[in-house]
């Protein structure tokens, strides 16, 4: 049996297309504020040679949390000069602490130079090294400094950008993101027309909405598939399990439970237009309704 070769020259031309192959993307990753904190939502599909399940959201501090899409390998070193950055910064008296954009720059500088120094020896071209080696990225958390929870678009190599639409925060990141930022954006519409916005709604209702988003998610990306939903509040974050986010137990009793809920914060037209953003039909929606 041969052996392939890589057909003479050093350095080979592509030596490490090959393990390109084997890295594994993530996709879907938004936040949404609420009453009293922040949801953040995820997927947990890896998408590689095979599909795996896998963590999106790290812990930067205990009221500091980051969700990343694009590939595992470099949003977990991300991860990790993130938070060598943070927790430096917390051996320092907390009236001294950094804020949060400060802090996220420099963990931003930290990559960025790390993935310089990596690639001068791994012979990716221009274009592998920036749809490969940078994530998107959402962080939120509690700024001490000036008592308030912020939220921040991440893409390295660039520095980030907060969030500054000041009743309705929101941010997505990944290809997921984008048929999330598109629900996100009518259900925005039909709340400014009844003069409500996300500050207004219930943690739980917020919750209840990502966790039927990201279902709705799974079914159109093929990159998309599993449910993490963590809530950030004053001075910690926690995970929410399907059985603190429902009351109920089955898929569409979950629904009822929602379509219940939302009538009860936004009203039944809002509702209704809601549900035909996510393409549910109005008719079901209408029916459920009378049933409630």
């Amino acid at each position: 049996m041969s052996v392939p070769r890589w057909g003479g020259g050093w350095p080979p031309a592509k030596p490490f297309r090959f393990l390109n192959r084997r890295l594994r993307r993530l996709t879907t990753v938004f936040a949404i504020q609420c009453k009293k904190g922040i949801i953040l939502a995820s997927d947990t599909q890896y998408t590689g040679r095979f599909q795996e399940k896998g963590p999106k959201i790290w812990e930067l501090r205990p009221n500091v949390i980051m969700g990343c899409a694009g590939v595992n390998n470099y949003n977990y070193l991300f991860w990790r000069r993130m938070e060598a950055v943070f927790t430096k910064d917390e051996f320092g008296k907390k009236e001294d602490r950094a804020p949060l954009p400060d802090l996220i720059d420099r963990g931003i500088d930290s990559f960025n130079t790390e993935i310089h120094n990596r690639n001068k020896s791994t012979f990716l071209s221009k274009g592998e090294i920036e749809r490969e080696c940078y994530p998107e990225a959402v962080i939120v958390g509690f700024d001490e400094g000036q008592d308030e929870i912020r939220m921040f678009d991440v893409a390295p190599p660039h520095p980030c950008v907060e969030v500054e639409t000041k009743h309705n925060l929101r941010a997505t990141a990944g290809t997921g993101g984008l048929a999330a930022t598109v629900f996100l954006k009518t259900v925005e519409d039909l709340m400014a027309e009844q003069h409500v916005s996300y500050e207004n709604l219930s943690w739980r209702l917020v919750a209840q909405a990502s966790f039927i988003l990201l279902g709705r998610i799974g079914n159109i990306d093929p990159n998309s598939s599993g449910k993490v939903i963590i809530r950030l509040h004053k001075d910690h974050s926690s995970v929410l399990p399907e059985s603190e986010i429902f009351n109920t137990k089955d898929y569409h009793d979950h629904f009822e439970e929602f379509l219940q809920g939302a009538m009860k914060e936004l009203g039944l037209p809002e509702t209704l237009a809601m549900l035909k953003s996510l393409g549910i039909d109005t008719a079901v929606g209408k029916a459920l309704s009378g049933s409630l």
